[in-house]
């Protein structure tokens, strides 16, 4: 199946695989993580003012995922320091924390594989839903070689890094399918908050804003800050919208984790994703 959007002056297209297995690939075309992240774009965070995922959370229209429900979608989490595509703030959690928590209702499946001109994406999904209505994602067992996750003997998990069938790289992305209100805030409160960079988001260059100059889209972004620049907004913000904490307020610092009463009983924004 293949994809297309388009404006006046460009088009944009990829192709999108059912899944397989990947048969060319060896414990060494893998690389070890821990980390998921999800990152959004500033103004998203100040706008909304959210107290959960839920509020803003985006449903699984491109993808083969069918009916009602909703998704987080989560990729394997950067060095803050490098540019991140998707925006200003990370809420990062441990991908085995994240599966401890859910397995036990939800199972895994390999969905769909993206084919774009320098790369190649893998989505997985973590869902209670029946197989039938996620046709054709497989369920695949982590630890054989051959998916776009392996867990190995020790417990460990990796992503593949390389597809020499495809000659390009490969990125790994996760689609936790939310099935309540309850779901949505364990994963909010259990993520760490870490400002991460995305000052190269109005340099013009590939994927450096998702939300503003994909498939063919090319607005200015409004939040293209470097983690400094970014930290200062944020402790500005925090201080003109809590007046009476104003001898209180505290620097928000990377990698810092708050759970939800302690943002709300400091009157700190609250986070939100979209």
């Amino acid at each position: 199946m293949i994809k297309m959007s388009s404006n006046k002056s460009r088009t944009s297209v990829f192709k999108c695989w059912e899944p397989r297995k990947f048969v060319c690939a060896t414990q060494n075309d893998y690389e070890e993580f821990t980390d998921i992240e999800r990152t959004l774009h500033l103004d998203d965070i100040v706008n909304h003012n959210a107290t959960t995922f839920s509020a803003i959370i985006t449903n699984g229209r491109r993808s083969y995922i069918k009916g009602k429900g909703s998704v987080l979608w989560f990729s394997i989490a950067k060095p803050k320091d490098e540019h991140h595509w998707y925006g200003n703030v990370s809420f990062t959690i441990k991908l085995q924390d994240l599966l401890e928590h859910f397995l036990s209702t939800k199972k895994m499946y390999f969905m769909e594989i993206i084919e774009r001109r320098s790369s190649i994406l893998s989505r997985v999904i973590l869902t209670s839903r029946k197989l039938k209505s996620l046709k054709p994602a497989i369920q695949f067992e982590p630890s054989e070689v051959g998916f776009p996750l392996f867990k190995s003997a020790e417990g460990k998990y990796h992503s593949l890094k390389t597809l020499p069938e495809y000659n390009k790289g490969h990125e790994l992305e996760f689609m936790i399918d939310i099935a309540d209100e309850q779901e949505a805030q364990w994963i909010y409160s259990s993520c760490r908050k870490v400002v991460v960079n995305h000052s190269l988001g109005n340099s013009g260059a590939p994927y450096t804003c998702h939300k503003n100059h994909s498939f063919g889209s090319k607005p200015s972004c409004t939040s293209s800050f470097s983690i400094e620049k970014t930290n200062e907004i944020i402790k500005n913000t925090l201080h003109v919208s809590s007046k009476s904490y104003k001898n209180k307020t505290e620097d928000i610092k990377d990698d810092t984790k708050h759970n939800l009463s302690e943002l709300k009983e400091r009157r700190y924004i609250e986070l939100s994703v979209k």
